[in-house]
């Protein structure tokens, strides 16, 4: 496939995203044999012709002049665009839009749905931009500064997603979609919005940039009379000159909230994957008309893409989750654990922070297992996961480092405050009734602890000593926190 097949085909896969029940058709015209000539197709599949003559009135006239065509206009000038033995429906309608070259017809691009009520308002200037799109690329000839601008967004989307790592938190990934959009829109605040994975009636702002007077990141917006919740419900963008609306008592994301942030454009496109909305992008602009022009239709498409990205970041997140935790305790599993508490010790010697590590083992864990079977001693290591948790904060990092052996990293913190929270831990442990199948024991705990940077600057050395200050621990009978340097 050369470079102008693949961009066609690249262009025509975007579209069929966008339109995902529509069949399309992008047909080049020649000059010579007078006739239109099938060059690629997307979508449904509907079976359209290999080779459409020009001669017939209806044909040139519904290209060139780009418009709907629907069978109470003309039955017959939509059979002319596909085969005889295609299956369209009596109500199938077209929208048929012409490409230019420099002013000569270079072909057309045809959208056909099952009835004329499929197309709706925003779908022809969406078609118009990629029959520009398309203008641009045939036989390399660009069209104008606007076409060149025009097919420039295409690449860089196409650059874009190719870059893209799915492997990046949702945070990074968030920041790679926001840059694009800073590098393609104009705006004056930009919001990513998603729905909550706990509640289908909570939408929540995952990432806000510019005007942050009225929300910012972190927000959560409920059902109500809103913009935001009429793209929501009826899965179609809104574009809009906020003045233009009767908002007296609907708001952009809150009800009344344009009485007080004066926005004069806004755009709100939804996030869609396989027919499901995920979720919102949004633009505002504090100039009119903003959004009215090729920027709304851009936005449209790249929306088009992210509701796919988003769904395969968010697989692959699930199996990424499954891979970085335990099955048994869904704490940290020992490889991701490592490499989390490297990435937190490079932190904290660039902000010249403290920070502690903390190694626990159960004490005499093998009698358990022994005694009364290994189902009760894992529900022993289940129970012990949760106490750890529920002593520690959200910003440290907790995993089961092996066996019956665990690991905390304490960050921002020092061997004082650290002190407390491990003879906290210990006491925990040693207080809990393990209760399970009609059994109840008694367990303990040992803890050591080094400090970054005083015990080591790396993950080896500082393992390693709190690894013999939890064994220091062990000799005195267990149920005691060993502290590294204090032999």
């Amino acid at each position: 496939m050369n470079d102008v097949s693949f961009r066609v085909r690249f262009l025509m896969d975007l579209m069929s995203d966008i339109m995902p029940s529509f069949g399309i058709a992008y047909y080049d015209f020649s000059i010579n044999s007078e006739r239109f000539s099938l060059v690629e197709t997307a979508g449904e599949d509907v079976g359209f012709a290999t080779e459409i003559s020009s001669s017939e009135n209806s044909v040139t006239s519904a290209i060139s002049n780009g418009k709907f065509i629907t069978p109470r206009e003309n039955d017959n000038a939509i059979k002319v665009f596909f085969t005889k033995e295609s299956k369209i429906s009596e109500s199938s309608s077209l929208l048929t839009l012409p490409i230019r070259l420099t002013g000569s017809n270079g072909g057309a691009l045809i959208i056909h749905a099952n009835q004329f009520s499929d197309f709706k308002d925003y779908h022809k200037p969406l078609a118009e931009s990629f029959a520009l799109a398309l203008s641009s690329i045939s036989k390399e000839i660009l069209s104008g500064d606007l076409t060149v601008e025009h097919f420039s967004f295409f690449q860089q989307l196409e650059s874009f997603q190719a870059d893209l790592d799915i492997v990046r938190s949702k945070e990074q990934f968030l920041d790679s979609i926001t840059q694009f959009c800073r590098k393609n829109f104009t705006f004056d605040k930009l919001s990513i919005i998603l729905f909550s994975d706990h509640d289908i009636n909570d939408a929540i702002a995952e990432k806000v940039i510019g005007y942050s007077k009225d929300f910012t990141t972190g927000a959560i917006f409920q059902r109500q009379n809103s913009l935001l919740w009429e793209i929501f419900d009826k899965k179609e963008p809104v574009i809009c000159d906020v003045l233009d609306l009767d908002l007296e008592t609907m708001g952009r994301f809150l009800e009344d909230d344009i009485k007080e942030h004066k926005f004069f454009s806004y755009i709100g496109v939804p996030i869609k994957s396989k027919g499901k909305v995920m979720g919102c992008l949004s633009m505002e602009s504090f100039i009119p008309g903003r959004f009215k022009a090729k920027e709304g239709g851009n936005l449209q498409i790249l929306c088009s893409r992210l509701g796919l990205l988003l769904d395969w970041w968010k697989k692959f997140n699930v199996v990424r989750e499954t891979a970085m935790h335990d099955s048994l305790t869904g704490l940290l599993n020992h490889g991701s654990f490592i490499e989390l508490f490297q990435q937190e010790l490079q932190r904290a010697g660039r902000y010249n922070e403290e920070l502690v590590l903390l190694i626990l083992d159960l004490d005499k864990f093998k009698r358990i297992n022994d005694t009364y079977g290994h189902l009760y001693g894992d529900y022993v290591l289940k129970d012990t996961s949760e106490i750890l948790k529920n002593a520690v904060r959200n910003i440290d990092v907790v995993a089961r480092y092996g066996g019956e052996e665990f690991a905390i990293v304490l960050v921002k913190a020092g061997k004082k405050d650290s002190f407390e929270t491990a003879k906290r831990i210990v006491s925990s442990v040693a207080e809990h009734d393990f209760k399970y199948d009609g059994i109840s024991v008694k367990m303990t705990i040992s803890a050591g602890m080094a400090e970054y940077p005083f015990d080591g600057k790396s993950a080896k050395e500082l393992i390693g000593n709190a690894d013999n200050a939890m064994y220091q621990a062990k000799k005195k009978g267990g149920d005691h926190v060993g502290i590294a340097g204090n032999d």
